[in-house]
Parts: structure tokens; sequence; C-alpha cells
């Protein structure tokens, strides 16, 4: 009875924090208000998916997951701060494989296949590590204001918090009955 209302809450506050951080970017104490409820409510959410990973006895794919999408993190965001290449041109390109992979994953939904399933939380570690370039680089040349700064948190907020549930589905994929 919780996930669904705490998902419909993290979904609006993510929607309204888009809309007031660009419509609003001077509207500083509610747009921060906005992204504390967002973060705080995402946290909760994904506490029930990892509590679900417990349960089934999946423990260790959650501490795996964790690792590496630690060492992921790090390592990309330095490739992506140190390159002298303009990564902008990925933008469109992840675009349009994130389409792919909600089109993909609706279908899993209905059509639930194991190996389904499996390729589409590999294609997901894949594009999501592409988005942790891609932002960290906009970081790098986005202008310093608050709302640029929000923005680029929730970003790369989203693209780490991906990162890791991509990684927890493969890791936890042979560890028990999803």
């Amino acid at each position: 009875g919780f996930w669904l209302p705490a998902i419909i809450v993290e979904i609006v506050a993510l929607i309204a924090l888009m809309i007031t951080a660009n419509k609003l970017p001077n509207a500083t104490m509610l747009n921060l208000s906005l992204l504390y409820l967002f973060t705080f409510v995402s946290g909760l959410t994904i506490s029930t998916i990892i509590a679900a990973y417990i349960a089934a006895g999946a423990a260790i794919a959650i501490y795996q997951a964790l690792a590496l999408t630690g060492v992921l993190t790090v390592g990309l965001g330095l490739y992506a701060w140190t390159t002298k290449r303009n990564l902008s041109f990925l933008g469109p390109i992840l675009f349009i494989g994130l389409l792919g992979v909600v089109v993909a994953s609706i279908f899993s939904i209905f059509f639930a296949t194991g190996p389904l399933s499996f390729i589409i939380a590999l294609v997901s570690v894949g594009l999501f590590s592409g988005f942790i370039i891609y932002d960290i680089q906009r970081v790098k040349f986005s202008e310093n204001t608050l709302s640029a700064a929000i923005l680029l948190t929730v970003s790369i907020y989203l693209d780490i918090l991906n990162l890791f549930l991509s990684l927890l589905r493969l890791f936890g994929y042979g560890s028990s009955d999803e």
C-alpha cells in the first residue's frame, strides 16, 4: 500500500522540480525543498526494492551492485571531467536509447521473459554509464547558477540510481526468483 503512493509523490515532486527550476530559477527555497522532497521519497521507494532483494536472499547482489556502481561512477566521472573531447553529441543518442529501454521495459511487463529482462538490464547499464559521462561533462561546462546546479544534481542522481538498479537486476538475476 505504501509503494504506489510513494512513486506518485516521487514523480510529482520530480516534475514540479523540473518545472520550477526552469521557470522560477530564483525561487531558491521552493527549488531546494522540492529537491529534498524528491530525494527523500526516492530513498523510501528504493529502500523497499532493497528490502525485497534482502527478503529474496540476494543481499550479496546489493553489495556487488553498490560497489560496481561506485567504481563506475568515479571512473566515468573522472573520464568525463578530464577528457578533451566534446561529448555533447551523446545527448540525442542517449535519449533515443532511453526511449528504447522504456518501450522494451513496458513490453516486458506484458510479455515477461527472463532473457528480455536480462538484456534490458544489460543495455541499461551501458545507457546510464553513458548518461553519467554526458551529465558530468555538462557540469563542467554549465553556467554557475542554482537552478542549473539543481537540474544537474537531479540528472546525475537519476543516472547513478538507475545504474545501481540495473546492476542490481543483473547481479540479482541468478540469485533470486525475480
